[in-house]
């Protein structure tokens, strides 16, 4: 009899609906929702990059916020070194990010891109003034030797005053630009 019952296709349909309704209304309940977006240790262009980036819609409930996918979409970001995602009590998803720092202003064909002491881009800038006091580099495959040039721009410390850069050389040497030739 009961194999009877459940071999009718409507009979089937209404008990997976019936199923559904029922974890939907536990899920979908006013204290699972979360409805809060925090974001800390970012500045303020990567919170809005952040925000425009995540595909985040709350309000929302905590049961259908996959956060190892909102982790991984934060940590493809060029700024951001670590992500972490939580849903927090009340209702609130934390994202708490640790920012790549600038070390440097890689110099290309292709434009300028400002990277981290390990090689890593941070950002693209538009113009060499938007540099700030960031040391410059310069040549092919500079971006891979970021290590070796903060190495010589710490060891050049008598004469940092004068540096205007480095250039990468043959992919073996760097040779160090100062003003006035």
């Amino acid at each position: 009899a009961f194999t009877w019952y459940i071999n009718d296709e409507t009979r089937i349909d209404a008990i997976v609906q019936t199923w559904t309704d029922a974890v939907n209304a536990v899920q979908d309940r006013p204290e699972f929702m979360v409805r809060l977006l925090r974001i800390e240790g970012a500045s303020d262009q990567l919170q809005a990059d952040i925000q425009e980036a995540l595909p985040v819609e709350l309000p929302l409930s905590q049961f259908k916020i996959d956060t190892d996918a909102l982790r991984a979409a934060l940590q493809k970001l060029d700024p951001v070194r670590e992500a972490e995602v939580r849903v927090r009590a009340g209702g609130v998803l934390l994202l708490r990010v640790t920012e790549r720092t600038p070390a440097v202003a890689w110099v290309t064909d292709q434009g300028i891109d400002v990277l981290d002491a390990t090689g890593t881009r941070v950002a693209t800038l538009d113009d060499l003034t938007s540099a700030g006091a960031l040391p410059l580099i310069a040549g092919e495959g500079a971006g891979r030797r970021v290590p070796e040039a903060l190495a010589l721009v710490a060891a050049a410390a008598p004469v940092r005053d004068r540096i205007v850069g480095l250039i990468r050389i043959g992919a073996r040497r760097w040779d160090v630009v100062l003003t006035g030739g």
